[in-house]
C-alpha cells in the first residue's frame, strides 16, 4: 500500500504534465505583451515582468509583428490610468492578420482604464464668494476650450443664468445684409457680461436646440437690450426653426452667472476657471477633471484596406472632451445631429473597418458620443458593455443621406447597459442608427435618456441600404428625459423609433414612458418604412396618449401585431399598413401572462445583469432635478421697433430676366398692436431664391375700436417629422396687403375694403416646413391663389386648386432656407395627359451646388415608380421621396446638359414629363 501511493502520485504530476505540454503547444504562436502605467518603461520588451508604459509604444511593438500572424496577439492592460495627451490611434497595420486577432485587454482581476482627463488643482477660494479658482493652462496640458467638467465623478454644469424671455420679432441691424441679427430681450433680465467671447446663448425647442456664441450686448431702447448673434449660425437656426412660446433663452458660460452650486466658469483669455462647489465637496481633496482628448480611440483604416480584427476587454474609457463646440454651434438639427446634419463626434471613432470587437468595456463621463461608426464599417459586434453619464448617444451608427457603397453592414449591438444619455445635449438617444444594413439590436437595458430610447432613421427616404433591422428583446424605460430641464419633447419622441427603415422586425421589447408630457408613442412608425413588422411588444405608459402608433407616409407592407399596451394606439393613413391584435390591458401593472413573459424576456440576458451593479434593477434617474431660476416677467409689451408702415426692408431688388438671383422675404413682414387685446401678431418671412417678391402691410397702431373689430393670433405647432404647420389668423376690417413686383409696380392682395383677396402659403425650412397665414375679414374666410412671376410674362400658380392629378404647376422646395431646385413647367393649363401617352410638358431644371437637381411634382395619387430616361431609353437611378403629397425625385448621377424624360408609374396609367437640364 505505501508503495502504491508514490505511484499513483507519479501518474497524476505526469499526466498534468503532459496536459499543460499539450495546452502550451497549441498555444505556442500566441503572443502577450503587457503595459503598466504605473511601473511601465517604453525602453522595455513589454514582457510580463519588463512591461512598457505606454499603448503607444506597445501599438508599435505589435507592428513589428503582426505582420505573419500564426496565432493571437494580446496587449494586456495593467491597473491604473493610461494617461492620454491625444488620441490613440490604430490604422490597417495595426490590426490582425491571417485570421488572428489583436486585443487590447484588461490584465485579470484588474481594472485598467484609458483617459483623456487632466486633473485640475490648486484651488483657492474667492475672497468673500461661495466659488474658488484654478489655472488651467494649455501648456500644462489642459485644452484650449471644454465645456463640462467632474466633480468626483459628477458632471459640473456650465454657469448659466434661469431663462430670459425674448421678444417674438428678431432684432434686424439695418447696416447688416441679413433679416435676423439677434434676439431682444428685457434690459433687467440680462447682465453686463464682461467677457462675451466665452458667452453662448442656449435657445431650446420641440425635439430641437441650439448653442450659438452672441457678438455684442446692445442697448436698443431705455428698457430693452439686443442680443447680437453670431452669423450665419443664427439665421441658420432661425431659416429652419421658427420660435415657440413661451419665447425663452438662457445665458451659458458667463461669468456674472456663477450663483449656483455645481457651475463653473471658464475663462478661456486668462486661463482661469472657476467653480461653485456644492455642498458635500472640498475643493481642497475632492478629484476635479477637465476633458483634455478630443477622440480617446481612433481605429480608421482607408478604402479597399481597412483595420481588420481589434478586440477591446475590459477596459475603462472616460473624460473626452468635444472642442468643436467652440466654433460651431451646438445642435439645431434632430436627435444626434447638429448644424450641417454632421454628427456629435464620438470618442471611440471607427472607419473603413471589419471585424472590430468591444467587450465588457466601460463608457463615462464623456462630453460627446461613445462609438461612433460614421461609414464603412462591417463585422462590429458592441457587447456586454456599460455607457454611462454621456453628452450625446451611446452608440451612434451611420450618418445622414451616406451612400449605399458606404453604408455600415452587419452591426451588432446587444446586452449593453445605458444610463444618463444627453447629459447636456437634449436630442441625444440611447441608441441612433442612421444608415446602415443588416443592424441587430438585441438584450439591451436603455435607461435616463435625453430623448429616443432605440432609433433608426434616414432622411426624409425609404431605401434598400438602410434596413434589415432587428431590434428585439429591449428594455428601455425613462426616456425623453430633456423634458425635466425644460426642455421641450413635443410630439416627435418614442421608446422605440423607426423613419425610412425597410425589411425589418421590432420584437419582444418593452417600454416604459414615466413622463406626463404628450409623445408621438411608446413604439413609432414614421414616414416611409417598408415592410417592418411590429410584434410581441409590450408598452407601459398611464401618463400619454399613444401607445403603438405610425405615420405611414410613402410606406407599404408595415404590420403591427400581437401587441400589449395599457393605452390606446394611434394608427394613420389605413391601408398603407395593418394593425391587428393590439391587447389594451388597462389594469397593468398585473399584466396578462403573455405580457409579462415579453417583460420579462426583456433587457440583459441572464450572464449580463452583473453589468447592472452599481445602477440597480431597475435604473431611473432619482437624483433630484436642480431648480429652474425664475425670470420675472413684467406684463408691458415690448416696444414697437417696426415702423408703421412693415415691409421686407430687406429684400434684394436684383433679379435677372432668366432664372437666378436672390430675394428675400424678412421676418417682421406684418404687425398689428391692439391697445384692447395687448398683444402682436407678427407674420415671418423666408429666404427664396430667382424672383424678388415683396410684401407690405399698413396697420394704424392708435386705432380705435370701431376701426378694429378683432383679431387674435393662434400659434398652434404640430410636428410631422422635419414638417411644422403654424396658423395665425387675424380678424379685421382694415387691412392692405399688396405684393411689390421686381418692375417695382404692386398689385394688391387685400384691399382696405377688407375684402380678402388671397391666402398666402410657402414652403421652407430643412426640408418641407410650411406656414399657413389664413386672413379673414369679418369673420369669414376665402381661399383663393397667389402666383409667383417668372421672367418677364410668365405666372406660374404656387396654390392652385384646381382638381386634378397635379395640382401645382410649381413648386418650391427649400433646405435651409435656400431653393434647392425647380421644376418649372411652362405649359401650366395643360397638366397630364391621357393614359400611356406621352405629354411634353417642359421642365427646366437647374443645380444646386451641394444638393444636385431636384424635381417636385405634386399629384394626387400614389406613384408606385419613377424612371429618368434619355432620347436613347437609357435609364439613369434616381431616389424618389414624398411628403404631403408632394414627390421629390432626386438623381442619383450628375447629368449632363439636354433632354431627358421622366416616367411616372401610377396604379394605372403613365404619364411622362420631358425634362431640360441646363
Amino acid at each position: 500500500m505505501n508503495l502504491s501511493i508514490p505511484c499513483l502520485a507519479l501518474r497524476l504530476i505526469l499526466l498534468v504534465f503532459l496536459q499543460a505540454a499539450s495546452c502550451q503547444a497549441a498555444t505556442a504562436a500566441d503572443l502577450n505583451y503587457y503595459v503598466d502605467p504605473v511601473n511601465g518603461n517604453d525602453g522595455n520588451p513589454g514582457s510580463l515582468t519588463k512591461p512598457v508604459k505606454t499603448l503607444i509604444k506597445a501599438r508599435d511593438i505589435v507592428k513589428t509583428v503582426n505582420a505573419s500572424m500564426t496565432g493571437n496577439i494580446t496587449v494586456f492592460l495593467r491597473g491604473g490610468e493610461h494617461q492620454l495627451s491625444e488620441s490613440f490611434v490604430l490604422g490597417a497595420t495595426d490590426g490582425g492578420r491571417n485570421g488572428f486577432i489583436v486585443s487590447y485587454k484588461a490584465y485579470p482581476d484588474e481594472k485598467p482604464v484609458i483617459t483623456g482627463g487632466k486633473q485640475i488643482t490648486g484651488w483657492t477660494q474667492v475672497s468673500g464668494k461661495n466659488y474658488w479658482v484654478a489655472d488651467v493652462p494649455t501648456n500644462a496640458g489642459f485644452a484650449a476650450y471644454f465645456r463640462n467638467i467632474w466633480v468626483e465623478g459628477k458632471r459640473a454644469v456650465q454657469a448659466r443664468s434661469g431663462f430670459v424671455t425674448f421678444h417674438p420679432l428678431a432684432y434686424d441691424d439695418p447696416a447688416t445684409p441679413q433679416v435676423r441679427d439677434g434676439y431682444i430681450v428685457k434690459s433687467v433680465d440680462v447682465k453686463d457680461y464682461t467677457n462675451l467671447p466665452d458667452v453662448r446663448i442656449f435657445q431650446g425647442g420641440i425635439f430641437k436646440h441650439v448653442e450659438i456664441a452672441p457678438l455684442r450686448m446692445l442697448p436698443i431702447t431705455g428698457s430693452e437690450t439686443a442680443i447680437v448673434m453670431k452669423q450665419p449660425a443664427f439665421l441658420d437656426w432661425t431659416n429652419t426653426y421658427t420660435y415657440e412660446s413661451p419665447y425663452t433663452l438662457r445665458i451659458i458660460n458667463a461669468f456674472e452667472e456663477l450663483d449656483e452650486a455645481g457651475e463653473f466658469y471658464l475663462n478661456k483669455a486668462t486661463r482661469k476657471i472657476y467653480y461653485y462647489p456644492r455642498a458635500d465637496e472640498n475643493l481642497r481633496t475632492s478629484k476635479v477633471v477637465a476633458p483634455a482628448v478630443d477622440v480617446l480611440l481612433k481605429v480608421q483604416g482607408s478604402a479597399g484596406n481597412p483595420v481588420s480584427n481589434l478586440q477591446f476587454e475590459g477596459i475603462r474609457f472616460e473624460y473626452g472632451n468635444l472642442s468643436r463646440m467652440e466654433t460651431k454651434e451646438f445642435g439645431r438639427s434632430q436627435a444626434d445631429l447638429y448644424s450641417d446634419y454632421t454628427a456629435i463626434e464620438g470618442q471611440l471613432f471607427l472607419q473603413y473597418t471589419d471585424n472590430i470587437t468591444f467587450k465588457k468595456c466601460r463608457f463615462e463621463h464623456f462630453a460627446s458620443t461613445g462609438i461612433y461608426l460614421p461609414d464603412n464599417n462591417s463585422n462590429t459586434l458592441i457587447e456586454g458593455n456599460v455607457f454611462n453619464d454621456l453628452t450625446a448617444t451611446a452608440v451612434l451608427i451611420g450618418r445622414d443621406m451616406t451612400p449605399s457603397a458606404t453604408a455600415n453592414t452587419n452591426t451588432t449591438i446587444t446586452n449593453n447597459v445605458i444610463r444618463s444619455i444627453g447629459a447636456d445635449f437634449y436630442q441625444a438617444s440611447g441608441i441612433y442608427a442612421n444608415t446602415s444594413k443588416n443592424l441587430t439590436i438585441t438584450y439591451n437595458d436603455v435607461a435616463d435618456v435625453a430623448y429616443f430610447g432605440i432609433n433608426q432613421r434616414y432622411q426624409n427616404v425609404s431605401t434598400d441600404f438602410v434596413g434589415n433591422t432587428q431590434i428585439r428583446f429591449n428594455r428601455v424605460t425613462n426616456y425623453a428625459t430633456a423634458s425635466k430641464y425644460g426642455f421641450g419633447i413635443g410630439d416627435e419622441v418614442a421608446g422605440f423609433y423607426f423613419f425610412g427603415v425597410q425589411n425589418s422586425t421590432i420584437s419582444h421589447n418593452y417600454a416604459q414612458y414615466a413622463g406626463n408630457k404628450p409623445i408621438a408613442g411608446i413604439f413609432r412608425q414614421d414616414q416611409y418604412g417598408l415592410n417592418n413588422t411590429w410584434t410581441n411588444n409590450v408598452a407601459d405608459c398611464k401618463t400619454c396618449d399613444r401607445s403603438f402608433s405610425w405615420y405611414n407616409l410613402q410606406t407599404g407592407g408595415v404590420t403591427f401585431s400581437t401587441n400589449y399596451a395599457n393605452v390606446d394606439g394611434e394608427f394613420k393613413d389605413l391601408p398603407t399598413a395593418t394593425n391587428s391584435n393590439l391587447v389594451i390591458e388597462k389594469n397593468a401593472p398585473a399584466w396578462s401572462s403573455a405580457a409579462q413573459a415579453i417583460i420579462d424576456g426583456a433587457g440583459l440576458q441572464p450572464a449580463y445583469r452583473y453589468l447592472l451593479n452599481g445602477f440597480g434593477a431597475d435604473v431611473y434617474d432619482k437624483s433630484p432635478v436642480p431648480e429652474i431660476k425664475k425670470i420675472q416677467w413684467s406684463n408691458e409689451l415690448f416696444s414697437d421697433l417696426v415702423s408703421k408702415r412693415v415691409s421686407f426692408t430687406k429684400s434684394t431688388d436684383y433679379y435677372r430676366k432668366r432664372w437666378g438671383g436672390v430675394y428675400t422675404l424678412s421676418q417682421g413682414a406684418m404687425k398689428m398692436t391692439s391697445p384692447t387685446f395687448g398683444s402682436a401678431i407678427i407674420f415671418r418671412g423666408a429666404i427664396f431664391e430667382n424672383e424678388t417678391i415683396r410684401f407690405n402691410a399698413l396697420f394704424n397702431e392708435t386705432a380705435t375700436g370701431k376701426q378694429i373689430i378683432a383679431f387674435r393670433a393662434e400659434n398652434e405647432t404640430q410636428h410631422y417629422g422635419e414638417q411644422a404647420n403654424y396658423n395665425v389668423q387675424i380678424t379685421k376690417n382694415t387691412i392692405e396687403l399688396f405684393r411689390r413686383n421686381h418692375d417695382g409696380s404692386t398689385t394688391t392682395l387685400i384691399g382696405t375694403n377688407g375684402v380678402l383677396r388671397n391666402t398666402i402659403t410657402y414652403t421652407s425650412g430643412l426640408y418641407t416646413s410650411s406656414q399657413l397665414i389664413e386672413i379673414s375679414t369679418q369673420n369669414q374666410t376665402i381661399g383663393v391663389k397667389i402666383g409667383l412671376r417668372i421672367g418677364d410674362t410668365t405666372w406660374i400658380d404656387v396654390v392652385d386648386t384646381t382638381p386634378g392629378y397635379l395640382t401645382n404647376a410649381g413648386f418650391l422646395m427649400f433646405n435651409a432656407g435656400k431653393l434647392t431646385g425647380t421644376m418649372y413647367i411652362s405649359d401650366p393649363e395643360t397638366i397630364l395627359g391621357t393614359d400611356n401617352k406621352k405629354t411634353d410638358i417642359e421642365s427646366v431644371l437647374y443645380p444646386n451646388p451641394s444638393d444636385g437637381y431636384r424635381l417636385h411634382l405634386n399629384v394626387d395619387e400614389l406613384l408606385t415608380k419613377v424612371e429618368l430616361v434619355d432620347a436613347s431609353g437609357k435609364v439613369y437611378p434616381v431616389s424618389m421621396t414624398r411628403q404631403a403629397g408632394t414627390y421629390s425625385i432626386q438623381p442619383r448621377t450628375v447629368l449632363s446638359a439636354g433632354i431627358y424624360y421622366l416616367k411616372a408609374q401610377a396604379t394605372d396609367k403613365v404619364n411622362m414629363y420631358k425634362v431640360v437640364v441646363k
